[in-house]
């Protein structure tokens, strides 16, 4: 069986070994990323950015944050002209001459691209975004000893950084250091449990240390997270393997179905200890049927248990988290799913919110089922 799994793993390591690993360079709200995004919300952020720079055309990072939101949608020669026109009113931005450079990269200027990430590093030799991309581009140009010395210096300015963890990993894995490449993507995967490329990765380099079932396992997560991984598998195997149940929900409904069926079933098994069996033989003596019975008496009579159950289910399953991060389905996000994300990431203000509002949302059924008791 272990040999058959090794087999399975290296086809789909096969398949998907072409894809480049690395997305976005950095989460930095400053630097662009590269995914193209086509949504008609792209559209209405560039004409309000628009808008600003009419009122100030002055304003340089105005100018850098519509060319990242140019840069997200695939326009990258607007991009850079936006990221020239912010280097012009400010020739020390060094987020500009990055974002410059990750548009730069995406039309296979490499060498303009190279100078603008040094040019941002010269100018602010502590932003960290501008050597994790410079790492990005030593790495495809197999600079290997510059990028490993980029991605340290990345990693001490920002030591939260999944993404310099990962391409750091890269970089071991390139150089056949698999054990180093695990330690690493196992770093970018706690940071950022969201992101499909560094479980990809890892999965690669557990083939290479025979670690076959845990590759799978990586494989498995790197579909769950990124739904475009199964159109790869699909092209390998002419199948098309698409995740019936996690896509659906279904398998997330089941599993929070038996996880606190215990507790609505005892909630009802003592409501129904509550009601005689003589009144079903004084309804029978009256010519009820069955049906007429459970509608007219004993629906009446579970209406308390009932609404105890639903509200002790629903204040278990919204803070749930452990089935939900599992086997939610792509790009759906619960109170407890998004604030674990943000604790993950170290920006737990930003989860405070969701936190806020589990215990509101919590706290009000239960204080309902205290006042009906």
């Amino acid at each position: 069986m272990r040999e058959w799994s090794g087999l399975i793993v290296a086809g789909i390591a096969l398949a998907l070994a072409g894809c480049e690993t690395i997305g976005s360079v950095t989460n930095s709200p400053q630097v662009a990323e590269v995914v193209q995004d086509n949504s008609g919300s792209q559209a209405v952020n560039i004409a309000s950015l628009s808008d600003v720079i009419s009122r100030n055309p002055n304003d340089a990072q105005a100018y850098n944050t519509r060319g990242s939101a140019y840069a997200r949608g695939g326009r990258y020669r607007e991009a850079i002209q936006d990221f020239d026109k912010a280097i012009q009113i400010n020739p020390n931005f060094a987020a500009a001459y990055t974002n410059r450079g990750l548009a730069y990269r995406q039309t296979n200027r490499n060498d303009q691209a190279l100078n603008d990430f040094s040019r941002a590093i010269t100018i602010n030799p502590n932003y960290g975004p501008a050597y994790l991309a410079r790492a990005n581009l030593l790495r495809v140009q197999n600079n290997y000893q510059q990028a490993f010395e980029d991605l340290n210096q990345a990693i001490r300015l920002n030591p939260e950084s999944a993404q310099a963890f990962h391409a750091r990993g890269l970089l071991y894995q390139r150089q056949n250091q698999h054990q180093f490449a695990i330690s690493d993507f196992d770093a970018a995967i706690d940071r950022d449990p969201y992101a499909a490329a560094p479980y990809l990765a890892r999965g690669q380099s557990l083939i290479e240390t025979s670690q076959f079932e845990k590759a799978v396992e990586d494989f498995n997560a790197a579909l769950n997270v990124d739904n475009r991984l199964a159109d790869a598998v699909r092209a390998m195997t002419g199948e098309a393997i698409g995740l019936v149940l996690i896509g659906s929900g279904a398998a997330l409904l089941l599993a929070l179905s038996l996880r606190f069926l215990t507790i609505s079933s005892r909630t009802l098994d003592a409501g129904l200890e509550r009601i005689s069996p003589s009144i079903d033989g004084a309804a029978q003596s009256l010519g009820a049927n069955r049906r007429r019975i459970a509608r007219d008496i004993h629906l009446p009579l579970l209406a308390p248990p009932l609404a105890s159950a639903a509200i002790l289910v629903f204040v278990d399953a919204m803070k749930e988290l452990p089935a939900t991060l599992l086997l939610r389905p792509l790009d759906f996000e619960t109170l407890a799913t998004s604030l674990y994300g943000e604790a993950a990431r170290g920006t737990h203000e930003d989860g405070a919110m969701a936190a806020l509002m589990i215990v509101l949302v919590g706290l009000a059924p239960v204080i309902a089922l205290i006042r009906r008791r």
